[in-house]
């Protein structure tokens, strides 16, 4: 009776501690984990070549991802297209799950940005309009662990052995209408509306966990397999505004960004079958509430040739709540219920510069780009330090200009909060591509 008893209670605990649940026996992940920075900088292999410090240059046809005050520079029309890839390195340490230094890596493309842009004259005033696309958020993840624990601190011998299964995949994009007009001689004022719509452009995310495990116990052995699939679909609408100042001999030039708050609805789809028996199949109505963010940046031309800029951006991450079906809010960051979490805000600082080598007889440009950036990633209380270089060169070539960037970004001991390890250090390599056709 007494071995009985035993076993029972010790799959009572098993299923009913804190760090171990029925439906998923180890969760690393409690909310979706950002793939890529989840700071929400522009487009475009030009701006990030200089390191995304771009506010108060914003001249090019991805000028609305990063200061649509900006556009007004544009002189002609223009088309864009912008594309990434990425290679990331994720090596993670849980301890409570018996995982010494796995590495799990990602590769994946994705178009990054598109635009057309066209600029007019109307009442004695320059004006440009700007339809784009910009892919925003990434929460690609991959990641298969194996996972052990072991427990005897109930006066028996309790463990369990496996594998864990992680998959995440999708993100986040706006589709944008900006306006921009200049107000006065050097200083412009643009706006851009975003639709973030599943049904227009990329705006949802899936998970799919896999848990196949063994428990031993003093008197048997029991598997144990979990398979739950969760998506998210996005819906919401905000605005950016930003301004932009040049001086007379335009060697001077000062931006300013703010993209506004807004709360977007989600559709989510749940579904969890452990050891081959269905458990739930639910589609709730939730909300996500998006931060507020703002920068500022200035510019200043040594010569025709050459520039450097600087750029301070601020996002108010405390504000990121997801509110489920219940009306319960959660930091969409730790996981944890808003009244017991705090999320302080990040402030990135990003220097670049651009030389212009010029052929005046073959009528060709190729340049020349450096930046290095200070790019921390939100953590429950304190950001994680995340730091990157970035280089970049190109052609421009009559009709046309195409761009190619660089772009590598490290930190260490990050996301412990958001991906519930011990340490995570992440490497990331990242190649865009911009082709722009003027008209």
């Amino acid at each position: 009776m007494s071995k009985l008893f035993y076993s029972f209670l010790s799959v009572l605990l098993f299923f009913t501690s804190s760090e171990l649940s029925f439906s998923e026996p180890y969760i690393p992940f409690k909310l979706p984990f950002f793939g890529s920075s989840p700071n929400p900088v522009g487009s475009g292999a030009r701006a990030i070549g200089m390191g995304g410090a771009f506010i108060a240059i914003a001249d090019d046809a991805t000028a609305a991802s990063w200061n649509p005050g900006g556009l007004i520079q544009l002189i002609e029309p223009e088309i864009s297209i912008a594309g990434t890839y990425l290679s990331r390195t994720d090596e993670v340490t849980i301890s409570n799950a018996s995982v010494n230094s796995e590495t799990e890596r990602i590769d994946r493309t994705d178009l990054n940005y598109l635009s057309f842009t066209y600029p007019f004259s109307l009442i004695n005033r320059n004006m440009v309009i700007s339809v784009n696309y910009q892919h925003l958020y990434d929460f690609s993840r991959n990641w298969d662990l194996p996972v052990s624990h072991l427990e005897e601190d109930m006066g028996f011998t309790l463990s369990y052995s496996g594998d864990y299964s992680y998959q995440q995949d999708g993100g986040l994009s706006a589709i944008g209408t900006a306006f921009c007009v200049q107000i006065l001689r050097g200083f412009s004022l643009g706006i851009i509306l975003n639709i973030w719509d599943d049904d227009l452009s990329k705006n949802s995310w899936g998970k799919k966990e896999v848990t196949n495990i063994t428990v031993n116990m003093p008197s048997f052995a029991y598997d144990y397999f979990s398979y739950e699939t969760e998506k998210f679909s996005f819906k919401g609408l905000n605005y950016n505004i930003g301004f932009l100042w040049r001086s007379l001999d335009n060697r001077l030039s000062i931006g300013c960004v703010f993209k506004a708050p807004f709360t977007g609805d989600i559709i989510h789809t749940k579904t969890v079958i452990i050891n081959g028996e269905e458990i739930t199949d639910t589609t709730a109505d939730e909300k996500l509430d998006m931060p507020m963010s703002y920068g500022a940046g200035i510019c200043f031309k040594f010569s025709d040739n050459f520039k450097t800029a600087v750029d301070i951006y601020h996002t108010k991450w405390g504000n990121f709540i997801y509110t489920d079906l219940n009306g319960v809010e959660y930091s969409f960051i730790t996981g944890v219920e808003k009244n017991e979490s705090y999320v302080d805000s990040t402030t990135q600082f990003r220097i670049g510069c651009e030389y212009l080598i010029k052929n005046e007889m073959a009528k060709y440009v190729i340049p020349v780009r450096l930046g290095l950036f200070y790019d921390p990633v939100p953590n429950r209380i304190n950001p994680d330090d995340v730091y990157g270089l970035s280089i970049g060169t190109g052609i421009a070539v009559k009709r046309f200009s195409f761009d190619l960037a660089y772009q590598y970004r490290t930190g260490k001991d990050m996301g412990s909060v958001m991906a519930n390890t011990d340490s995570l250090k992440m490497k990331e390599n990242k190649i865009f591509s911009s082709l722009i056709l003027y008209f």
